[in-house]
């Protein structure tokens, strides 16, 4: 008889156990992903769904076996896009975005700052700065796969600089440069002029 738990998640690992007479030795076969074959209990990491079966020989060279079926069950596979899409996912400040998770059965995003929803698949992002976050999805079967999110925030300032002008050796002109948000002055410039 082989007890223990019959399905694990791609990647994972199970226990099991095989009894049988007192004394009595055990064989295992296939033994690809097994940590013993000869033992009673044994510790099973199958790349795929496999049909494990123990022989117990027992002193008197008796012989009994049984099967033991171990179920791979997949990862979820994440993918996320956004509405607009853009990848990089961008979004300008101050507008929302929609993102749209597929792959999984149920999803948490973390840290849950600056989205409409952290447990569900399309969350909207609002006004935020540039974030990486982590979205975590589970199967039905309680598989768990994770990946980061990375939002660049675009700059929504309205921005002036002033025209062509030209000069004689020697001599001096005022140059400038002016910097609004669009967004009930979310940003506070800086400016950088180049070649100095």
């Amino acid at each position: 008889k082989i007890t223990g738990i019959d399905s694990i998640c791609a990647g994972g690992c199970t226990i099991f156990f095989a009894t049988g007479n007192i004394r009595s030795m055990f064989a295992w076969n296939p033994i690809a992903g097994l940590s013993c074959t000869i033992c009673d209990t044994v510790t099973a990491c199958p790349v795929v769904t496999t049909t494990y079966e123990a022989t117990a020989i027992d002193p008197l060279g008796c012989k009994d076996s049984a099967s033991y079926k171990v179920t791979v069950m997949p990862l979820p596979v994440l993918k996320v896009i956004s509405e607009p899409n853009t990848f990089p996912i961008t979004l300008c400040r101050g507008t929302p975005l929609q993102l749209i998770a597929s792959g999984a059965w149920s999803y948490v995003w973390s840290p849950n700052l600056f989205l409409s929803c952290d447990s569900c698949a399309n969350p909207v992002a609002t006004d935020t700065f540039n974030m990486v976050y982590q979205l975590t999805g589970y199967t039905a079967f309680g598989c768990v796969d994770s990946m980061p999110v990375r939002i660049s925030v675009l700059d929504t300032n309205y921005n002036i600089v002033g025209n062509d002008t030209a000069i004689c050796i020697g001599t001096k002109a005022q140059l400038f440069a002016f910097s609004h948000s669009v967004n009930g002055n979310l940003d506070q410039p800086t400016y950088l002029w180049s070649p100095p």
